[in-house]
């Protein structure tokens, strides 16, 4: 983790790290974006969050308490968000495996159909995670 200003020195997240906002009515993933001092001198974290099915992002001001670390994704085993400082690159190695997965899920899918023409892969209960693997593979910069 890289601390770009010495005044957040004692901030638990710094930009890039991937946390989970875990308390109120909602919550989720997000990046911090960057880190905010209040009129109290208390650290905020700017952070942002993806909207499932939409594009871009939107950001929340967030208190440390609200933000949990997300185990094996933080700091620095995190992958690299847009403009994040300090956080190295995602793992090549698992994302290979992604990719050769979905791979083998195309085939098998494709030999079902083979057997059974009625068989229409997108009707299919297990298509969801499909597309969001596929998703998933284009975000991190793989090859489908």
């Amino acid at each position: 983790m890289t601390v770009i200003d010495p005044k957040f020195a004692r901030a638990k997240f710094q930009m890039g790290d991937v946390v989970y906002k875990w308390t109120g009515d909602y919550t989720g993933p997000g990046v911090v974006r960057g880190l905010s001092l209040n009129a109290k001198g208390q650290i905020r974290y700017l952070v942002g969050h993806q909207v499932k099915g939409g594009s871009g992002e939107f950001l929340h001001v967030y208190a440390e308490g609200n933000l949990r670390e997300m185990e094996g994704v933080t700091g620095t085993k995190g992958p690299q968000c847009p403009g994040a400082v300090g956080v190295p690159s995602y793992d090549a190695e698992l994302l290979d495996a992604l990719i050769v997965a979905h791979r083998q899920v195309d085939m098998l899918l494709a030999q079902v159909i083979t057997f059974d023409h009625n068989f229409m892969p997108s009707k299919s209960a297990a298509w969801p995670d499909i597309v969001r693997r596929h998703e998933l593979i284009q975000k991190y910069g793989g090859k489908v």
